[in-house]
């Protein structure tokens, strides 16, 4: 069985698409990690992968894959309907895995990984793949905002808008989880969930669905948490450029932060406003690999046994706040989003 470099971790991939190029090269960025496997159900597109990256060995079975490996780290990036199909089939025979955002098609799938990943004997840590949360400017936000550095939060604003993509792209099939909300707007919700810990209640939204793909093209939203704090979100796919917001507002000043969803972009970086004459401050941070602290950072949660920093729980909350955000834009009501079971 293939070992990491020197002796180090070892990591796999289901999926070879577009995403899993930047894996690869967060992988190649971490000095004692390989990638030892790659498995896709297309054959050519297994070996492409392999070929591009030099990994010593495709598939196209999972299960296949991980009999002839030993891995310590497993990448999940198929489409999202995919993964109700995958996630049973290996959570019992990896310690980590990192599964590309959004965590299913629906907040049914995302409560049944969840209670997979639960009942596994091995106790793997999972975490949904979110690699802005694991940059310096986006911690360093966090940190600001949770640390009291603009007194009490009470709201967030987070925006993700692009153009439209082709109709045959899973983000534009409903049976293959898509939707704007999904695909993009999923950031915009990421962002409000990591800077404040409170439970969403409910929510509310309006939008278009486009009759043509049948998914939500934009959507803008209003979530109000169990504390009283309220977050404004908006995806699009009918925009004729990217458009990235995180804005968060507290009783003493307010967070902005510039790129946050592309934080290693040229421009990107954190504007902080004070009560003190509303004097603001800009802090900038360095290039860095979005995706390899991603996977360092899971790799370490499953050495030590702590928790990743996106928790599956968060997660599975905010599956079930994006069927709430669509079910009051189709029915135009206000939609309850109820506690997760234990």
């Amino acid at each position: 069985m293939p070992d990491g470099k020197s002796g180090g971790k070892s990591v796999g991939i289901i999926g070879c698409g577009g995403i899993a190029n930047a894996h690869a090269h967060g992988v190649a960025d971490l000095p004692d990690v390989s990638l030892v496997a790659c498995c896709d159900v297309t054959t050519h597109r297994a070996q492409a992968y392999a070929d591009r990256y030099d990994v010593p060995q495709s598939f196209i079975d999972p299960t296949a894959m991980l009999d002839a490996t030993d891995l310590d780290l497993l990448i999940i990036s198929t489409w999202p309907g995919a993964y109700v199909d995958i996630v049973p089939e290996v959570v019992e025979r990896v310690p980590a895995i990192l599964c590309q955002k959004p965590l299913g098609r629906n907040g049914d799938d995302a409560l049944k990984i969840r209670d997979w990943v639960a009942k596994a004997p091995n106790q793997p840590k999972f975490m949904e793949a979110f690699m802005y949360r694991h940059h310096p400017l986006t911690l360093h936000a966090i940190d600001l905002a949770k640390g009291g550095a603009i007194g009490d939060v009470y709201h967030i604003r987070g925006v993700f808008t692009q153009g439209r993509g082709s109709l045959q792209n899973w983000r534009r099939r409903p049976e293959l989880g898509g939707g704007s909300m999904q695909d993009i707007g999923c950031y915009a919700l990421n962002g409000a969930f990591a800077m404040t810990d409170a439970r969403p209640v409910s929510a509310s939204a309006v939008g278009w669905i486009n009759p043509e793909s049948g998914v939500e093209e934009r959507i803008s939203g209003l979530i109000e948490f169990e504390d009283g704090t309220s977050a404004h979100l908006e995806s699009s796919f009918e925009t004729p450029r990217w458009r990235q917001v995180l804005e968060v507002v507290g009783t003493r000043g307010s967070v902005e932060v510039v790129n946050p969803w592309t934080p290693d972009m040229d421009g990107s970086g954190i504007r902080v406003f004070q009560e003190q004459g509303q004097q603001s401050s800009w802090l900038t941070f360095g290039a860095v690999n979005r995706y390899a602290p991603e996977i360092a950072h899971l790799l370490e949660c499953a050495d030590t046994g702590a928790e990743p920093r996106v928790r599956l729980d968060r997660t599975v909350e905010a599956m079930l706040t994006i069927d709430a955000l669509i079910t009051s834009l189709k029915e135009r009501t206000t939609v309850e989003i109820g506690a997760l079971p234990s």
